[in-house]
């Protein structure tokens, strides 16, 4: 195993561990969020979801590897965040899709307010650490490697918005669960965006920092949310780039 590979395994490993995957910006912490009030409901915790305790339910493979065999709020089953490309260590996966022009929008965004680029949206779309090539290198690593014994169930970002109780549900049922229409509905209310934005301006006063509008970790969840960033000729590249996999998802 790579050192690469070996950095995106927790130190104790499960074989029923669950890795959450997606490209940076496509929806994983929302997802988390349904994730972790599935497991409130069906284990009746007196506990609600904020950006401080999300990792205790699921737990993000970047933020460390010494990850509990038992997390405290799940002590059945693991389920682990995770941006990585493509390794083979992975066996059960959620993996998570989302329009790349979206992503490409946002990706910018997140980094640029971080200070990790220093760039303009175009060029970042071409940079190949980055950009729409890492997306497609992403996508194309988790969808195209044929590895024996690994279970991958796809999810889209804008299904979500479209159907949210119906694949709440089907996320429930990959945990084993099944969710009454009261369930769905108080995930449906707490999953929110802007329940989640209420909880962002929270996390930042509790944490004694200032929050930047310009700068939310929640942003618009919108399926089409690149309308006003990215230009026509940048568009035709992500296209161009891309094509296959936006045609393969039904991203027009």
């Amino acid at each position: 195993m790579s050192d690469a590979d070996m950095a995106v395994m927790p130190r104790i490993r499960r074989d029923d561990d669950i890795f959450l995957v997606s490209f940076p910006r496509s929806g994983n912490t929302w997802v988390s969020f349904m994730l972790a009030n599935i497991m409130i409901e069906k284990l009746e915790l007196d506990v609600r979801v904020n950006l401080f305790n999300i990792h205790g339910f699921v737990p993000d493979i970047h933020q460390g590897q010494d990850i509990p065999e038992h997390t405290g709020f799940f002590p059945f089953k693991r389920i682990i965040k995770s941006h990585a490309e493509f390794t083979p260590d992975y066996k059960n996966i959620i993996y998570l899709t989302r329009d790349p022009r979206s992503v490409m929008a946002s990706y910018h965004v997140f980094l640029t307010k971080l200070g990790f680029v220093d760039m303009s949206v175009s060029e970042f779309i071409r940079n190949p650490s980055v950009g729409i090539e890492a997306w497609v290198r992403h996508v194309d690593g988790w969808m195209n490697q044929p590895v024996p014994g690994t279970r991958i169930r796809l999810f889209s970002y804008e299904s979500f918005l479209s159907d949210f109780a119906g694949n709440v549900q089907e996320l429930a049922f990959l945990l084993g669960f099944t969710l009454n229409g009261e369930q769905v509905d108080r995930i449906t209310d707490r999953c929110s965006f802007a329940h989640m934005k209420e909880l962002e301006k929270t996390t930042a006063s509790l944490a004694n920092v200032r929050h930047d509008k310009q700068f939310a970790f929640v942003r618009q969840g919108s399926s089409s949310s690149w309308d006003d960033t990215i230009c026509e000729e940048d568009i035709a590249y992500i296209r161009e780039v891309a094509g296959e996999w936006m045609d393969r998802y039904d991203y027009a």
